[in-house]
């Protein structure tokens, strides 16, 4: 189940977006696709069901390198409702994310 490299990935992601190197969707969607390699149940996880949740509300939204290929109008459209998912899903993602390094820094 649980690789280093997976783990590692893990960390490091959570601390980018702690840091707000990433945005808080786009490392949602990175950590939910880690979680099968670090959890035996995401589901079950109070952590990863936080970041699978959001990743499946917001995998229609522009992220990462998927917005060169939306239109300026369309970014725009979909950087209001980004900022708003990101504002009222900050807390919990935060908390999952501090939760994430403290369980596998030093695993």
């Amino acid at each position: 189940m649980e690789s280093e490299y997976s783990r590692r990935s893990t960390v490091e992601t959570a601390e980018a977006v702690l840091a707000r190197k990433i945005g808080i969707i786009e490392g949602s969607i990175r950590l939910a696709s880690l979680a099968h390699d670090v959890v035996p149940d995401w589901v079950a996880d109070e952590d990863f069901v936080v970041l699978g949740a959001l990743s499946s509300e917001t995998d229609h939204l522009p992220t990462g390198s998927a917005r060169q290929y939306w239109s300026a109008t369309a970014l725009a459209e979909a950087d209001v409702a980004i900022a708003r998912i990101e504002q009222n899903a900050k807390e919990d993602v935060f908390r999952a994310c501090t939760n994430i390094i403290k369980r596998f820094a030093d695993v």
